[in-house]
This record gives structure tokens, C-alpha cells and sequence, in this order.
């Protein structure tokens, strides 16, 4: 994971100028802690080289970062749990109702960001941004934040790319071979599974485009009525979209150069897959060998990754 941190490095050391850091804007909406540790991971990579960043999220650190400020946001997850069902119930919902509850949830998180009264304090500010870092996750109206303070705009997602990202920089997700994220498949689809994929797919962007989207951009332009550019030109005016994919433990398939691979970065100490091969299990093992490498595994910082057909180790 060591490339992925010198990528951020490299990316701040890169805007930097010679004397001050730059100063950096993050746009955290979720308080979903998965979430939360990509965008906290890229932007505490940028805070290690010395730049300034004002954070708007619910969560905080464990401890307090020098040059690390927090604009205060309310929490839509309480609000969600509350009008929505038992997140273990999204296991037996249908796909296609899956996917009709997302625009809400994007109009629902939009609407409870901007109940924030601190960051309405915060958006009178004469303050000066270099680079906006803002998770992308239907809540694109969000982009009138980085609009407000002409700053660069570098989105990420916690997830690959799909219809969310590819329309902003012109990637294709063939449906022969790329599954939909709402599906569990791989590229070694059926014919019948790439037909399912395939509806999809095409309902999927049905609703992104005829839907999610126009109602993104009423919310745009109902909280920033005074925006200079439109939402459309803030919709497409990314510089980088980092991605949380890594080639390691995905499939081939087309990446725009502006889409960036960081799958991982928020491990900080990297894993280990250890394997002795398709022949050879962890189960045959002599148990003296088998504890001697347990007992070795066990102080290593790194997570281990072993194949081992038990469900236990002994």
C-alpha cells in the first residue's frame, strides 16, 4: 500500500508552494465509518506533508491533528434508521427496490447537511480553498460547497466505478463483462446473468439520469441560488475521481487516466497472503509446523490472509 500513500504524497507535494501548505477542503457526508476512512485516509496522507485541511463531517478523529479542522454536520444515518428498514433486510430486498431507495437517500443526506447551522456559518466565510476532497455518493447537489470557494475538486468513492462516475468522465462499463454493484457477479457471467446485467444496468441509469440527477440539481440550486456556475458545469468539473478498487482483487476492465485505483489505503500496516499452493493445506500441516507459524503470524503487524479449509484452527 506503500504506492498509494507516495500517490498522495506526490499529489500535495505537487500544489504545494514553496513556503505554506496548501489549504484543503474535505467534504465527509457519511458517518458510516467505512466511508469515512477512505476520505480520512487521503486527506491525513495530504495533513503528514504539512497542508491544512477543514473537514466537514460528523465524525472526528480519536485524537486531535494539528492543522485539522471540523465544521460540524448532523448525522443522516439516525435519521435513515429511523425511517427505513433493518439493514440486514437489504439481503432479501429485491434489487430493483434496493436501487429505488437510493435517490432518497441522497435527497434525505443533501437536505440534513445542509441543516447544518455551522456550515451555513461557514459558507459566509471569506476563506480560501486550494482543493475540495468530496465523496461522491448521490449527493452531488454538495458540489455548490466546492463552487462557493473555487477550489480544484477531486472526488472519491468507496466503491468501483459505475453509472455515479462514468458519465463525469466519459468511462464505459460494458455490460458483457462488467457486472452492475448491485449484483454479486464477477466478469465470468452466463449469457442469461449478462441479459439480467445488462436491465440492469439500463434501469439503473433510467433512474440516475431521469431521476437522481434532476432531483440533485434542484437541491443545487435550491441551497446555492447564488452560484456562479451552473450545476451541470460543477457536475463535470472533476479533476480526479479516486476509486476504491485495486487490480489485486478485481477483474480487468476500463478505467479512465482521471480515475485512480486506492483500494487499501486506509490499511495502514498492509496484509500478507500466504499460500503453499492448491496441493498443499494449511489442514495437512504437521501440528509442530502449523503452531510454529501461527506463533510467527501472530507478531506480525500485518493482517494474514492463509488458506486453510477448517473453519478453525485447533
Amino acid at each position: 500500500m506503500k504506492f498509494l500513500k507516495y500517490l498522495i504524497y506526490f499529489l500535495g507535494l505537487f500544489f504545494v508552494n514553496s513556503t505554506n501548505g496548501l489549504n484543503i477542503l474535505a467534504i465527509f457526508p457519511l458517518s458510516m465509518k467505512s466511508h469515512y476512512a477512505i476520505g480520512f485516509s487521503i486527506v491525513k496522507s495530504l495533513l503528514d506533508v504539512g497542508h491544512n485541511v477543514t473537514a466537514i463531517s460528523t465524525l472526528k478523529p480519536d485524537k486531535q491533528i494539528e492543522n485539522y479542522q471540523i465544521i460540524s454536520i448532523p448525522d443522516v444515518m439516525e435519521e435513515f434508521k429511523e425511517q427505513e428498514p433493518n439493514p440486514f433486510e437489504f439481503i432479501h430486498m429485491p434489487i430493483i427496490m434496493s436501487m429505488l431507495m437510493m435517490p432518497k437517500f441522497g435527497i434525505d443526506m443533501v437536505n440534513s447537511v445542509m441543516k447544518s447551522e455551522e456550515l451555513h456559518m461557514f459558507l459566509k466565510s471569506n476563506d480560501k480553498f486550494d482543493i475540495c476532497i468530496m465523496e461522491l455518493f448521490g449527493d452531488e447537489a454538495l458540489l455548490g460547497i466546492p463552487e462557493k470557494f473555487d477550489c480544484i475538486l477531486l472526488l472519491y468513492m468507496t466503491f468501483d466505478s459505475f453509472v455515479w462516475s462514468d458519465n463525469i468522465v466519459g468511462n464505459q462499463s460494458p455490460g458483457s463483462y462488467v457486472p452492475n454493484p448491485y449484483l454479486h457477479y464477477t466478469d465470468k457471467m452466463t449469457y442469461m446473468e449478462r441479459v439480467w446485467n445488462e436491465f440492469v444496468n439500463l434501469f439503473d441509469k433510467t433512474l440516475y439520469y431521469g431521476y437522481h440527477l434532476p432531483r440533485q440539481r434542484e437541491l443545487y440550486n435550491k441551497y446555492f441560488p447564488n452560484a456562479k456556475r451552473t450545476f451541470d458545469e460543477m457536475y463535470r468539473n472533476s479533476s480526479i475521481i479516486f476509486i476504491n478498487n485495486h487490480v489485486s482483487h478485481s477483474f480487468p476492465r476500463p478505467h479512465q487516466p482521471t480515475q485512480i485505483e486506492i483500494g487499501g489505503i486506509h490499511q495502514t500496516d498492509g496484509a500478507i497472503l500466504f499460500s503453499m499452493g492448491s496441493y498443499i493445506d494449511g489442514t495437512d500441516w504437521p501440528l509442530e509446523k502449523r503452531d510454529a507459524f501461527i506463533k510467527v503470524f501472530g507478531k506480525l503487524k500485518q493482517k494474514v490472509i492463509w488458506r486453510y479449509s477448517n473453519e478453525t484452527l485447533p
